[in-house]
């Protein structure tokens, strides 16, 4: 972290004041992972637009009349297909994505809220293995045509998103979140996994939503590394790393010096307010610090580690591109195309590890992936077939598989053998099955919301790419979600729209805004928390998609 970002992350988390939201801790007896007894939202902005509409497609079909025909018509160079012919269009179809058809094959008791979609047949990228097994157990809602921004600026649409305000303006850029309204409503704090935290995690300040106080923001971008550095006097000596010698006899040297400010201060009332508050804070991140290391005096979990680093059990590195082994070192290699997203999901593991009410006492965690404005070659293709090498780039799809890949050792009937070995654990499946295999309930209380600040066209842009959209899909996924579809998934009035050449900049049409989707989430994590997250939905008049009970979302 350089000094910028650390001055930003200090600031936010206010921890240059002495106050705040690090709390004073008395006793720092914690170890392992603490149950997660409370819902906890973990929102994930994905950054530049994200073409959705290549995770979730409709089926390919040669009738006119339908969506399908012309959607893969007019996106087959998206795909980065050899040619739009209908041999070509049907292989991709029939290879790459996973069928279900609404209300019968690999349905379940998923619901059609409305009954728009009845006897549409749609795929799921098959790479994306966690978020099918997740659909296929009636974990994950998928919100069509929903907007986060009704405009095609990217700073503008993602200050309305984070902001969970339409009308928002980029002059009023400080401004709460709705993620730190939720998290002040809930009575918790806000946890940013990010190296900057977001807007989304910005608090109010009392009841005025459009100033920001961020008492409980907490910044935690590398959680194996919080807190002050610690003296250790056992490694003094002999241990031939110059640097680190150093670094040992600054931290003892400035460890002592505060302990004897503390001392005097003690002993003669010496101070004024302004010392009062640094040798307050700085007692107060010593604390803390230390808890959370006590905390997490566990070795990252295999999985975990994985996301971001080939190195296993026995400390050497290893090949990145491994199948999932067994439980040798092998285990330990590094799946992830973005290791920095990993280190996040790590923080996020972690958080959830010490989300005890006298530690962390998380309500809202913040997580981003960035790379989604795919103007040009927007899946990237080659003669290299390891789809399982992170080093490999494969654009739009890296991102993808980074977010939604893995298996599950449950709901997996649809795959074989070989395609479950295919596909190791990726970010959130790792997570997930992490939390369940070290805390089974821990997982019934996560709730994960996934957006991007605006879709992209449903006419790809003959570079290989789509352009700037409006509408697009947004997810909540977690075992309190009635799964399955809210909104028309490929409305009829798409095809008039590709094939009017008049129109260059052919939307998904926005109907449901962001505040009937999150709202409800909110009221899940912090009962009888939407209207004071979204004010607008008292007496306003967000749009929401006809026929679709927003009110159904969780059981």
């Amino acid at each position: 972290m350089n000094r910028r970002q650390f001055m930003q992350s200090a600031f936010y988390s206010s921890l240059l004041y002495g106050g705040g939201t690090i709390p004073r801790v008395i006793n720092s007896a914690y170890a392992g992972f603490s149950q997660v007894n409370n819902p906890i939202l973990i929102n994930l902005m994905l950054d530049g637009g994200p073409d959705l509409r290549h995770l979730i497609v409709p089926a390919w079909t040669t009738d006119q009349s339908e969506v399908g025909y012309h959607y893969w018509k007019y996106r087959w160079r998206a795909h980065r297909l050899a040619n739009e012919s209908d041999n070509v269009l049907q292989a991709r179809w029939e290879d790459d994505y996973f069928k279900i058809t609404v209300g019968g094959q690999n349905w379940g008791g998923n619901v059609d809220s409305g009954g728009l979609n009845d006897g549409v047949t749609f795929g799921i990228w098959k790479e994306a293995g966690w978020l099918i097994d997740m659909f296929l157990q009636g974990k994950v809602a998928i919100f069509c045509n929903a907007v986060g921004g009704r405009n095609r600026n990217h700073s503008l649409s993602t200050i309305q998103l984070e902001q969970g305000n339409l009308a928002a303006t980029s002059s009023i850029e400080e401004h709460s979140g709705w993620g730190g309204r939720l998290a002040r409503h809930a009575g918790g704090n806000a946890i940013a996994l990010t190296n900057t935290p977001r807007r989304f995690c910005f608090g109010p300040d009392g009841s005025n939503i459009a100033r920001v106080d961020n008492s409980d923001l907490i910044s935690v971008q590398d959680s194996r590394n919080w807190g002050l550095y610690e003296f250790r006097d056992a490694m003094d000596s002999d241990h031939g790393d110059r640097a680190f010698d150093l670094r040992q006899k600054l931290a003892g040297n400035l460890e002592q010096y505060y302990a004897t400010l503390q001392n005097k201060k003690a002993s003669t009332g010496f101070g004024t307010d302004i010392w009062d508050n640094f040798l307050d804070h700085e007692n107060k991140i010593r604390e803390f610090g230390e808890a959370l290391r006590d905390q997490l005096d566990f070795p990252i979990p295999t999985l975990i580690r994985a996301l971001y680093d080939n190195r296993g059990s026995d400390g050497e590195y290893h090949s990145e591109n491994n199948g999932p082994g067994g439980a040798g070192p092998n285990d330990a290699r590094r799946v992830l195309r973005s290791t920095g997203f990993g280190r996040q999901i790590r923080n996020l593991f972690d958080v959830l590890a010490g989300n005890d009410a006298s530690l962390l006492n998380a309500k809202v965690t913040s997580l981003s992936y960035g790379g989604w404005d795919t103007h040009g070659n927007q899946r990237q293709v080659s003669n290299n077939l390891d789809n399982n090498n992170p080093n490999y780039r494969r654009g739009i799809e890296s991102n993808l598989r980074d977010i939604f890949g893995g298996y599950l050792e449950t709901g997996t009937s649809h795959l074989t053998t070989a395609e479950k070995e295919a596909q190791p654990h990726c970010a959130f499946s790792a997570l997930w099955e992490q939390v369940r295999t070290t805390s089974p309930s821990s997982v019934d209380n996560l709730l994960f919301s996934i957006a991007g600040e605006f879709g992209r066209q449903i006419r790809d842009n003959r570079d290989n790419g789509t352009d700037h959209g409006k509408g697009n899909n947004m997810f909540l996924i977690g075992s309190g979600v009635n799964g399955g579809i809210y909104g028309e998934m490929f409305p009829l009035a798409e095809i008039d729209r590709l094939n009017d050449s008049s129109i260059r900049t052919p939307d998904i049409d926005p109907r449901t805004d962001i505040e009937r989707i999150f709202g409800p989430a909110c009221d899940w994590v912090s009962g009888g928390s939407a209207n004071t997250v979204f004010p607008t939905l008292i007496g306003g008049t967000p749009d929401a998609e006809a026929g679709v009970n927003h009110s159904s979302i969780f059981s």
